[in-house]
């Protein structure tokens, strides 16, 4: 049997009211070269009855697994992508709807640029929260991810009308080639991880993004696009913003979110681009732990978790390093 061009990897939890409109979205696309994978991550919304009711063969469906709880965004698509026959694997939630030239333009741009490790489209956000509509997009929701001199990883919020190389991209609806997936994969428990499943969710695209970056590989967001009705951009880019619109989210996303970020630091960072910037770095650090001690106690075990696992992550950081292809001065041209 020929293999597809590319792998689709969904992985869902509570999403019954995206997925029409996500699933529609993926029949409907120019380039039909593709297998679609699902993971339900522990539904109780009636997703996992609805994903039963499927029709394989209309949606391409190569597997569908079904777990009894959620094991996070980075396990989830882990377990898919190593499942995955296509040349390159489109990371996908269940609350986007993508343009019908999403995987055409992406895919056509993939082989004629070798080097690229990472391509997305730009993400919208739609005007009404309960329906995906990219006609109705009142701004962009992420064109990419950026770096500043304070660590702090963030959307773009401007779209280009030509490929842009970026830092990285939200893997929201990403597209990776797989050889890049499998260059950067770290391993656990005898198997290839290519997002750190320690991030559990939140921020392991960053790292992924961080780590591509170390071993060369490029990352483009293209002038195509897709709706994304869960915005994962809230702060824009000033720094007391985004401290305070971690108010607009979960006890579980802001704990997650402090934990990883402190790991994909720590990890990925060169020590001589570390010293360089320690002032904003600090600066940063200390307004966002004032805050959190004084209004979201219950992030504060992230601090804890974070010391527990850093052997861990040394010990990854270590292996990074030793196989990284940028020179520190490569690297802080990321920096803004």
């Amino acid at each position: 049997m020929k293999k597809p061009i590319i792998t689709i990897s969904l992985v869902v939890w509570n999403g019954r009211q995206y997925l029409p409109q996500c699933l529609e979205s993926i029949v409907n696309q120019d380039f039909q070269d593709f297998e679609l994978l699902i993971l339900d991550n522990g539904s109780t919304d009636g997703t996992r009855e609805y994903l039963a009711d499927l029709d394989a063969k209309k949606y391409k469906i190569a597997a569908i697994e079904y777990l009894p709880k959620n094991i996070g965004f980075a396990a989830g698509h882990n377990s898919l992508f190593r499942q995955a026959k296509g040349e390159f694997v489109l990371c996908l939630n269940q609350d986007v709807d993508l343009g019908k030239n999403y995987l055409l333009e992406i895919v056509a741009f993939f082989i004629k640029n070798p080097h690229t490790g990472s391509a997305a489209g730009v993400l919208l956000q739609p005007r009404n929260e309960k329906r995906i509509d990219p006609s109705t997009a009142l701004r962009v929701d992420s064109a990419g991810l950026k770096i500043f001199r304070n660590r702090r990883i963030a959307e773009i919020g401007v779209a280009e009308e030509r490929p842009k190389e970026v830092f990285g991209v939200s893997a929201a609806a990403a597209v990776y080639r797989m050889a890049a997936l499998k260059d950067v994969a770290e391993k656990e428990n005898g198997k290839d991880c290519f997002f750190d499943e320690d991030f559990f969710s939140y921020k392991e695209d960053a790292d992924l993004a961080w780590r591509l970056r170390h071993r060369g590989w490029q990352s483009f967001v293209l002038p195509v696009s897709g709706a994304h009705i869960r915005s994962a951009k809230a702060e824009g880019d000033s720094q007391i913003k985004a401290i305070f619109g971690r108010a607009k989210k979960s006890a579980l996303a802001n704990f997650n979110s402090q934990k990883n970020h402190l790991f994909a630091f720590v990890k990925n960072d060169f020590l001589r681009n570390a010293i360089i910037d320690i002032i904003p770095v600090l600066w940063y650090e200390l307004r966002k732990f004032i805050y959190i001690i004084l209004f979201e106690w219950r992030t504060i075990p992230a601090y804890f978790v974070f010391m527990a696992r850093l052997p861990k992550m040394l010990k990854k950081r270590r292996k990074i390093l030793a196989g990284s292809f940028a020179s520190s001065n490569e690297m802080r041209k990321w920096f803004e």
